[in-house]
């Protein structure tokens, strides 16, 4: 069996190594791959590149430019005629200038960013039986995916539910909107002279997801939930498949924990807090909770031994209420640095309140480090059902979370946690490993191909 992965994102870096995760997953069970990827990634025989790396590096570029204010201010009345010249801006120059919490991207997802000729001239040595699509943002649309369908004898397209723009007018997050339900008439997302464009995304998505035959593959009951209700989805097939965590580097690794704790001067009674974002006050990923939770715990002498180690942008700002001794604040670290980070903590506080994963629940379970966190995304099936891995707040406040986070502290405080941790390891194994995923998608991927069997003989 062959498979193309297509993903917008940098495969070496952030979101995008999602891509190389599945790739490597897929590629231990037999099955021959390659990567089509938009930003440019890396030379290799399993790796297409869509973008030059100049072009990548322009592109970077501007968004740095759109950044800044001045710039935003100018391009505000003009974003349209400034997405047409540039084909690439869309996204970003868009997210730049309108803030929102829906965290729309591409006003135009009925827009070809490559025409899907040229898609199929770059992988036309390489034959696939099926398509996965990760992040298609500004990449591919869903007319891509048809027509490449149709190119390779009408093969299964597997469209994955990274986040739920797939199935909206735009949005990476619902929130409270139920436009995806119907129509997405009047879009929370965007100014009102934008409505028609996520209107007509909606219709567009639909019309193709429809005719193509697509398949949804989603990791989790949080995602299921949406996918059922929304309009894109109702006619087509959905399966469940958990995001792939890779066992080589995120394990229940005592001799990294020992020795980073060593290095970081926490003793054997510290009980460490581990909690990090790109944005720590990004109130999607619960930033506005956040200052609110720990200032409780602070000043609560129960929890005398809990230490803090927080990573991110904005850290710094915890310095102003956690006392030095019980705080290490880290800048932007380098993804390899991430299962150090999680074998020394002995507790990962996941406060996302609106979010498809997040995967560094997934990534601490397989480390052994327990997670507290709200309903949200993979929590629902990695955390709630599972004792071993955690406490789940159902309540989306700062008062639910802090009674969890203070329940699971105290209970680690009386019980052995090397024995936590080596449960915590083994219930998340099965379910979130490489393994055992790619296990799951070559199942799903024959399930899917005989299915297609089925319906050509009909």
């Amino acid at each position: 069996m062959n498979v193309l992965i297509l993903t917008n994102s940098k495969i070496s870096s952030g979101a995008g190594v999602i891509a190389k995760n599945f790739k490597e997953a897929l590629e231990n069970q037999g099955v021959g791959v390659k990567i089509l990827v938009n930003q440019y990634s890396e030379e290799s025989e399993d790796v297409i590149n869509m973008q030059s790396p100049s072009e990548t590096r322009l592109i970077s570029f501007i968004r740095e430019l759109v950044h800044n204010k001045l710039v935003k201010n100018t391009l505000l009345k003009g974003i349209l005629l400034f997405s047409k010249i540039f084909k690439y801006s869309n996204s970003f120059v868009f997210k730049s200038i309108h803030k929102s919490k829906y965290s729309i991207q591409d006003v135009d997802q009925t827009k070809s960013i490559y025409k899907s000729e040229l898609l199929y001239t770059k992988i036309s040595n390489f034959k696939p039986d099926a398509i996965i699509v990760l992040f298609m943002q500004n990449f591919v649309n869903y007319k891509n995916l048809y027509d490449l369908r149709e190119y390779y004898d009408q093969i299964p397209i597997c469209v994955s539910l990274l986040d739920m723009a797939p199935i909206t007018g735009g949005c990476h997050y619902t929130w409270d909107c139920l436009g995806y339900q119907n129509n997405c008439k009047s879009c929370p997302a965007v100014p009102t002279q934008f409505n028609q464009k996520i209107e007509n995304n909606l219709k567009f998505k639909n019309h193709y997801a429809t005719e193509g035959d697509f398949n949804f593959i989603y990791s989790s009951e949080y995602q299921k939930d949406v996918l059922d209700k929304s309009v894109i989805s109702s006619v087509n097939r959905k399966y469940k498949i958990p995001l792939p965590t890779n066992e080589k580097y995120f394990f229940n690794n005592e001799q990294l924990r020992e020795n980073t704790r060593i290095e970081l001067g926490y003793n054997i009674e510290d009980i460490v807090l581990f909690f990090g974002a790109m944005n720590l006050t990004d109130p999607r990923k619960g930033g506005t909770l956040l200052f609110e939770i720990v200032k409780e715990m602070i000043d609560n002498e129960e929890l005398n031994r809990l230490k803090f180690l927080i990573i991110g942008s904005n850290s710094q700002k915890f310095k102003e209420f956690i006392p030095k001794n019980r705080l290490i604040c880290l800048d932007m670290i380098p993804p390899s640095d991430l299962p150090k980070y999680y074998n020394v903590a002995d507790l990962f506080l996941s406060p996302s309140i609106e979010d498809a994963g997040p995967m560094m629940v997934n990534q601490s379970l397989m480390c052994g480090t327990r997670v507290c966190a709200f309903e949200i995304g993979v929590a629902l099936d990695m955390i709630k059902p599972n004792k071993e891995c955690g406490r789940c707040s159902k309540n989306i406040d700062s008062e639910d979370l802090y009674e969890s986070i203070r329940d699971e502290v105290l209970f680690q405080q009386k019980n052995n946690r090397d024995s936590l941790r080596k449960k915590c390891a083994e219930t998340a194994f099965p379910i979130t490993s490489k393994s055992a995923v790619s296990e799951k998608w070559i199942t799903t991927l024959n399930t899917i191909l005989k299915e297609q069997e089925k319906n050509v003989k009909r």
